[in-house]
């Protein structure tokens, strides 16, 4: 049975300080089948810089005094992820199905944290990034997209070199 949902989660590590030494599993006292379930997971570790720290202590004090004004529109972006979220769900070309299918069997034979639900991640995100080009049809690009995003995650998908379709 398919179900979709979407989950934002943050978590801090159980000893209080992000250990580099350790794995996520150790870190958070999560276990893998669960840490499997995330499509994408961000690693957002602070270190102290004392310029850094002191802009942001700064920006911080402005927002709680009100002296930072916004430079976005809520209700236009409220608006425009509705007409996103209704429009149609975009096609998969057999071109770029077979690129989800190198790309998958690729990373999977690299032994790296890769299994059938990395390719249902690929999928969700390729469609995204195309209903946000407003396009009928994920391209290339989506799925490349989408893998740029993963390469910045814990799952850490770099080697696409690897990747070609004949």
């Amino acid at each position: 049975m398919k179900v979709s949902c979407a989950v934002l989660a943050f978590a801090n590590p159980k000893e209080g300080k992000f250990n580099t030494a350790n794995d996520l599993v150790q870190q958070f006292n999560l276990y893998p089948p669960i840490l499997n379930r995330f499509d994408y997971v961000f690693l957002l570790i602070d270190r102290p810089e004392k310029v850094r720290d002191k802009e942001i202590a700064n920006r911080m004090l402005k927002r709680e005094n009100k002296k930072i004004v916004s430079t976005y529109n809520k209700k236009f972006l409220k608006q425009f992820f509705l007409f996103i979220r209704n429009q149609p769900a975009p096609l998969f070309s057999e071109e770029v199905g077979e690129y989800i299918q190198e790309t998958y069997s690729n990373n999977r034979a690299l032994n790296r944290l890769i299994n059938p639900r990395f390719v249902e991640t690929i999928i969700n995100g390729a469609k995204a990034c195309a209903r946000l080009r407003l396009s009928q049809n994920v391209e290339r690009k989506d799925v490349d997209r989408t893998l740029k995003i993963l390469e910045e995650t814990y799952f850490n998908i770099i080697n696409l070199e690897v990747v070609k379709i004949q």
